[in-house]
């Protein structure tokens, strides 16, 4: 015998029309879910909270280092897990330590261009005074700098350095051809607005030129603007592939990160040791992800590649999956 159901009538009663004033059957009621990748749901506010993290230690000296090359090398690299861990609803960085040993003077801010003819201002070209790579002091740096520019170009220069204003001078002392410029920028580049951006491998930040070009006639001399900027940056922004969720500006040079880690003098280095003050280090996952490699890239604050001179770096991860053990929390 078949029982009537409600608001349908019984069976017996198919085609004709329903009840009078049907009850809608209430809508389910649903907290929220993350679909797994087997499709099944978790409440992740609870349950997350209640599992034990799996922690991950990555030293960029397991690498595969006979894939490195100038692009690919310990600032970017690849590292596979030992397991590989399914349903990944947290990671967090709990410890990084990366060495300050890019150089000063490195590939990104090496080079001074400069005009001394008509003839170069009219096609638009210029000498470079390209710096040897590595770390200089003030002096070390104005010698090096004044010898470039007197390799490069057909006159000699004096690159002087005030130490009360801090601040550095150019002066073409010799008996130049037609004029005296330092080229600065190439700019405008357009990226929503115009910007002015130094040229490419410019040395203009670290002696404290703007990027603006300064023209005159030969025997001109030129001040930074700026004072010297002798460091080494502030911090470092580390790119994790598929967990990069900080936005940055449009002339960032990069276009996301998973995030930054700053500078400590007192260690000598890029550190972090997460006490759970700031959440900018750990990200929920809304989809569940298999984690079985990561791909970590490392760039400076101005979104070249940070120049790690083959030195290695660590970092410590805290991984929370929907699959892992819960805590006992009986005892």
């Amino acid at each position: 015998m078949f029982n009537n159901y409600e608001n349908y009538g019984a069976p017996s009663d198919y085609g004709m029309p329903l009840v009078s004033h049907p009850i809608n059957p209430p809508m389910p009621t649903q907290g929220p879910h993350w679909k797994t990748m087997e499709d099944i749901t978790a409440k992740p506010n609870s349950d997350i909270k209640s599992k034990i993290p799996y922690l991950i230690v990555v030293n960029s000296a397991n690498r595969n280092t006979d894939q490195d090359t100038s692009t690919r090398s310990s600032q970017n690299y690849k590292v596979k897990l030992r397991t590989e861990i399914n349903e990944v609803v947290e990671l967090k960085m709990e410890i990084a330590d990366i060495p300050k040993s890019r150089y000063l003077i490195h590939s990104y801010n090496d080079t001074l261009h400069f005009q001394e003819t008509n003839a170069q201002v009219s096609a638009g070209t210029y000498l470079t005074a390209t710096i040897t790579h590595g770390d200089y002091d003030i002096a070390d740096l104005c010698s090096t700098l004044e010898t470039a520019m007197e390799t490069a170009g057909s006159t000699t220069y004096t690159v002087s350095y005030n130490e009360t204003t801090r601040k550095i001078t150019i002066l073409q002392d010799g008996s130049g051809t037609d004029v005296f410029n330092l080229v600065f920028t190439d700019g405008p580049r357009i990226n929503g607005v115009a910007k002015y951006p130094y040229i490419a491998e410019s040395i203009g930040k670290v002696i404290g030129f703007r990027p603006v070009n300064h023209t005159g006639a030969t025997g001109a001399s030129y001040t930074s603007d700026w004072v010297v900027d002798l460091s080494y940056g502030d911090y470092i922004v580390v790119q994790i592939s598929n967990f990069d969720i900080l936005d940055t500006p449009i002339d960032s040079g990069i276009k996301s990160a998973y995030c930054v880690v700053y500078y400590d003098n007192a260690q000598g280095s890029y550190r972090l040791l997460n006490d759970g003050r700031f959440n900018a280090y750990f990200i929920q996952l809304k989809n569940l992800q298999r984690l079985g490699e990561l791909n970590i890239a490392l760039f400076d604050q101005f979104g070249n590649p940070y120049e790690t001179n083959g030195a290695d770096h660590s970092f410590v991860f805290s991984v929370r999956s929907m699959m892992s053990a819960n805590y006992d929390t009986e005892r």
